[in-house]
């Protein structure tokens, strides 16, 4: 081989190499200009993306508002479901939790409008300028008690406070909702899936003796706040080996003590304990 085809060769090679070097660089500097360009993350396609559990992905959002002229703002926070493989019920769920803290806020508000009906100031305080909290205000949180493709089940935690009062009011709500359908689970009605009559006397029962034992308030106010009606267990939280318990303050305890969560084990509850309520 002559010695101008050996350097046409190399040429042509350097050529290529060179060509090669430059796409790879392109593409490089192209997906680093792509992630600069719009760093928010896909949170579907990451949660796609985990192996597969029996586990939900949530991520948390805000509703907030401020209101001048009738003294009060509000700062929600509750979960979103993201990625779950029935689109349908992923909307019917979210909805769902969306309601329920759309019901708490209008509330608040409604009760702002009432006050603040009067646009006179005959009712605030003729210490008013020397009150640190003139504005009403709800806060939300919440917490997920049980993370599960087959039940979700979340607490919301209240605190609601009106201009002027010596303290806020706190209390609870809870949703529980059947992810096979997106129902919400109601306590009295998971009687019937239970099959078991007497689980409201054994809920108020096991109840009691678990309060006292904490020694929080005397027995006839626990006796009180736990006795066999639906009402009493209205805060409830469905998880696969129990059920969880939340008492608002006052029901069976005093201010001080804040409220009173338990958990009970279904087979304390359920006679046949052979059979799990959730399967």
């Amino acid at each position: 081989m002559s010695i101008n085809k050996i350097i046409s060769s190399l040429t042509k090679i350097s050529i290529l190499i060179i060509a090669i070097t430059y796409v790879l660089g392109l593409s490089s500097c192209t997906e680093s200009a792509r992630q600069s360009r719009d760093p928010r993350l896909n949170l579907d396609s990451i949660a796609s993306s985990m192996p597969k559990s029996d586990t939900l992905f949530f991520i948390n959002k805000e509703i907030s508002d401020t209101n001048k002229e009738l003294r009060y703002y509000y700062s929600c926070n509750y979960p979103e479901l993201i990625h779950f493989e029935n689109e349908i019920l992923k909307r019917k769920v979210n909805y769902t939790i969306v309601n329920q803290i759309r019901d708490v806020i209008d509330m608040f508000v409604m009760g702002q409008e009432i006050e603040n009906s009067d646009s006179s100031k005959a009712r605030l305080p003729e210490d008013y300028d020397l009150w640190e909290s003139k504005n009403s205000y709800l806060f939300i949180n919440y917490e997920i008690i049980n993370n599960s493709t087959s039940m979700m089940s979340m607490i919301f935690n209240v605190e609601h406070y009106m201009a002027f009062n010596a303290h806020p009011i706190s209390y609870h709500r809870t949703l529980n909702i059947d992810m096979n359908n997106g129902e919400p689970v109601d306590l009295q009605r998971y009687t019937y899936y239970i099959q078991d009559s007497m689980l409201l006397e054994n809920i108020s029962q096991k109840s009691f003796q678990k309060i006292n034992k904490l020694k929080v308030s005397d027995s006839n106010w626990i006796v009180n706040g736990t006795l066999p009606v639906w009402e009493n267990f209205r805060n409830f939280n469905i998880k696969n080996d129990s059920l969880v318990l939340t008492f608002d303050v006052y029901q069976v305890a005093p201010y001080a003590v804040g409220p009173v969560r338990i958990g009970i084990a279904w087979k304390e509850l359920v006679n046949d304990s052979s059979d799990k309520p959730i399967k």
